[in-house]
């Protein structure tokens, strides 16, 4: 049976810390407490458990520079931190069905290049590491673009680019 003894002295708060080898799933450890011109403490049996796996990193859909949700895929049920190079934190929960979303409410008008950094908590088990993406410059989406013309032959182009509406008139009808 190997045996090791290893000490330590609580501090002001109450709080103590000792640094003992890695040990294996189901070995038992014998903690107590020693006072000068006192009987030691009773002694806490603490049995050595298998530490839970850190969660998967998260996934993260492409982000574009003209989009108001960054989204992806993550554990039900975990926190997902996005950090934003210069733009501080936002945080969301995973749905049930391991979906997240954080909808800005405007642009995210974020410069081309610019790092977002994505992770993932979930009391009880370790942290993700970080996801680490770059915003793309441009559009996610093609435009719709329609012709319309009113009663008194007044035309216009509408379309949803950067899901404005924008009307640009009689400049390129033929």
């Amino acid at each position: 049976m190997e045996y090791g003894e290893y000490r330590t002295t609580v501090n002001d708060s109450g709080n103590w810390v000792v640094s003992i080898p890695v040990q294996q799933q189901g070995k038992i450890i014998r903690v107590m407490q020693e006072q000068p011109r006192r009987a030691p403490s009773d002694e806490i049996v603490i049995t050595v458990s298998k530490a839970p796996e850190p969660l998967a990193n998260p996934q993260v859909d492409p982000l574009y520079n003209d989009h108001y949700q960054i989204t992806g895929r993550g554990e039900p049920g975990a926190t997902i931190i996005v950090r934003i190079d210069g733009a501080g934190e936002l945080r969301t929960t995973v749905d049930g069905a391991g979906n997240w979303r954080i909808d800005t409410q405007v642009f995210l008008n974020i410069p081309e290049g610019r790092g977002v950094h994505i992770r993932q908590e979930k009391a009880g088990r370790p942290n993700s590491q970080e996801t680490h993406i770059s915003v793309r410059k441009g559009m996610s989406r093609v435009p719709q673009v329609t012709v319309k013309e009113n009663t008194t032959g007044y035309r216009w182009v509408q379309t949803n680019a950067n899901t404005e509406v924008k009307n640009v008139y009689d400049y390129f009808f033929i």
